[in-house]
């Protein structure tokens, strides 16, 4: 197997309350921690730095709101979607529906990457959903209602003063190195001229 020293690997997430970006940078620190070379981005600036090269592998994240990713996740990879064909990606989604150990909840949590995957025709090697986190704080009083009667079902107890993750930090990185692995067994794509 390939060494992981100098490996050069992009994530690039899309955030709407902060935790995705905590998520990618747990996802970048893991991969450090295994000697590769890594830059971590938010989606509407990661596209110059995919057109410098040099990558080896790419990671996108993003996270669910109303029933959608971010837009500026979703238009980077259609834009950059040659690019990305000849990368060994992976894609990983944040949302509650991830935090409830129910079936339908489970599968609605994978539908949310099915229809990234079809959205975008990403072509990830590896995807994952991450349980996200509650920021109370942030929230206005009808969402922090709604959101209130979730964090109550997932066994938070609706503490309004405080956030609450759920992010299992070990499958995070677990998440980072089996891509790692994956990424560099992979057969790589003709680079274009």
């Amino acid at each position: 197997m390939r060494s992981h020293q100098g490996t050069r690997v992009l994530v690039v997430y899309g955030t709407t309350e902060g935790h995705t970006r905590d998520v990618a940078a747990r996802v970048a620190d893991t991969l450090r921690g295994e000697g590769a070379f890594v830059k971590l981005a938010a989606a509407a600036e990661a596209g110059e730095l995919l057109a410098r090269g040099g990558w080896d592998a790419l990671i996108l994240g993003a996270s669910v709101h109303q029933g959608q990713h971010q837009t500026s996740v979703v238009d980077f990879a259609k834009a950059h979607a040659e690019a990305l064909a000849e990368l060994p990606t992976a894609f990983f989604s944040v949302c509650l529906s991830a935090a409830v150990h129910h079936p339908d909840k489970q599968r609605e949590a994978q539908g949310y990457i099915t229809a990234f995957v079809e959205d975008t025709g990403l072509k990830p090697l590896v995807t994952a959903s991450f349980a996200g986190a509650l920021r109370h704080a942030r929230y206005d009083y009808f969402k922090r209602l709604v959101l209130e009667l979730l964090d109550y079902q997932l066994g938070g107890g609706t503490v309004t003063s405080e956030d609450v993750v759920y992010t299992d930090w070990d499958r995070v990185e677990a998440f980072a190195k089996g891509f790692l692995a994956q990424a560099l067994a992979a057969p790589r794509a003709p680079l274009s001229a």
